[in-house]
């Protein structure tokens, strides 16, 4: 079995002029094989995330992968992913990575300005020959 995890707490962070905040950020993974099968799992934990003090809620209840839009004027559309997953099970192999938040800032003419991952963990594993 292959784990990993990654935590900040306390975090205040600044990307492209917008001020990031959150109490704690956590991400887990974990690889193992199971009855000789791959098998790859992982989660986050997000509290107190602000972006400009505008709240960013990770909902258990919906899954991985959850995508907000803020528009912040003269800076651009700001993306935040909660409890990213990438994962491929594929034959004896399986790999995952979770990013508890993904940051990304584009700017008017469409083009990424920033980018920002916090709390980010990966875990693989190979079963049998």
């Amino acid at each position: 079995m292959a784990k990993s995890a990654a935590e900040v707490a306390n975090l205040l962070l600044e990307v492209a002029g917008l001020e990031v905040s959150a109490e704690l950020v956590t991400a887990m993974t974990r690889a193992q094989c199971v009855y000789g099968k791959p098998k790859a799992t992982g989660d986050s934990r997000v509290l107190s995330l602000s972006i400009n003090g505008q709240n960013i809620e990770l909902n258990d209840e919906d899954g991985p992968n959850q995508h907000t839009e803020i528009t912040v004027p003269g800076v651009g559309i700001v993306t935040v992913v909660l409890d990213e997953q990438k994962r491929t099970v594929k034959g004896n192999k399986a790999d995952i990575t979770v990013n508890a938040v993904h940051i990304k800032v584009t700017n008017l003419l469409g083009l990424v300005t920033a980018e920002a991952i916090l709390s980010s963990t990966h875990s693989d594993i190979t079963c049998g020959k």
